[in-house]
């Protein structure tokens, strides 16, 4: 008797947590990009029941099986799938089908400014001239986006009074020139199916034409990314910037297993590499 109350308790508290979340769906369900939200249940781990005062067995507890103890919320997940488009005639309102997020340089109570990301598109520009969302935080440029930096270098910033357009390739566009381009971020596990790819390939003969087409389709493909225009003679191809990291097989298939040479100079120079030739293309970057 007690373990069925018990057992219609645990339903019942399930069933409400499960509806907060549909109330939660239902009232944001006119909110720009809300992800709506779901739930799973487990049951709880099985227990051993006994008899207990029992005289039948000498005095031992006699096993009556398992049993368990009623049902519980298991986890609560997010569907990030592309949801319904609406035209809203608006030339800063973006949305994105499929993967990936806008990156912007949020600023909390504090004063710290550090980079979030959103999939609500409703941007405005403001009086000084700057894309930002609804809250007035600024929308991050592809290299803010990339690289993760919320600097003020990283806005875009547009002219309020001429006219915006912004092609497939995020390009903002004004007066026929190209004043930014909308940074945008996605979380494809890469870095585990490039480890998958190489594991794989290297099992087979000939495979590094297989590392070759994974890595295409991975960088080219899934990833994509801002594109390099490439014309050659009366054709004009579109080649992503991630398709660079194809370069990175050449010191992979050159490398021959074995360490090479190594002393404190090579280390500290590599140490002193990576933030050296920051600040010289940045240093580029100002200057030229």
């Amino acid at each position: 008797m007690v373990k069925g109350l018990y057992t219609a308790h645990t339903g019942m508290v399930n069933e409400m947590k499960r509806l907060d979340i549909l109330a939660n769906n239902l009232a944001n369900a006119d909110t720009t990009a809300y992800k709506k939200e779901g739930t799973t249940s487990r049951t709880f781990a099985d227990e051993m029941s006994l008899r207990i005062k029992d005289s039948s067995n000498m005095g031992i507890p006699k096993k009556l099986g398992d049993i368990t103890y009623g049902v519980h919320l298991g986890q609560v997940y997010t569907d990030y799938s592309t949801g319904n488009f609406k035209v809203t005639d608006n030339t800063t309102d973006f949305a994105i089908e499929g993967n990936g997020f806008f990156a912007v340089a949020f600023t909390d109570k504090q004063g710290n400014t550090s980079v979030k990301y959103t999939r609500d598109g409703a941007f405005t520009v403001n009086k000084e001239g700057y894309l930002v969302t609804k809250d007035g935080d600024y929308v991050l440029n592809a290299t803010g986006a990339m690289n993760g930096d919320p600097g003020q270098n990283n806005y875009i910033r547009l002219d309020p009074n001429a006219a915006i357009t912004v092609n497939k390739l995020g390009y903002v566009m004004q007066n026929n020139q190209i004043v930014g381009t909308i940074g945008m971020v996605d979380y494809y596990g890469s870095g585990v199916v490039t480890v998958l790819i190489f594991y794989l390939c290297r099992q087979i003969p000939y495979g590094w034409i297989g590392e070759v087409a994974g890595l295409a389709f991975l960088n080219c493909k899934l990833l994509g990314g801002m594109t390099i225009p490439l014309t050659l003679g009366s054709w004009t191809l579109e080649f992503p910037e991630q398709g660079l990291a194809l370069l990175a097989l050449i010191p992979i298939w050159l490398y021959n297993g074995r360490q090479g040479a190594h002393n404190k100079a090579i280390q500290y120079a590599c140490y002193a590499f990576y933030p050296a030739h920051m600040l010289i293309l940045a240093l580029l970057r100002m200057y030229l």
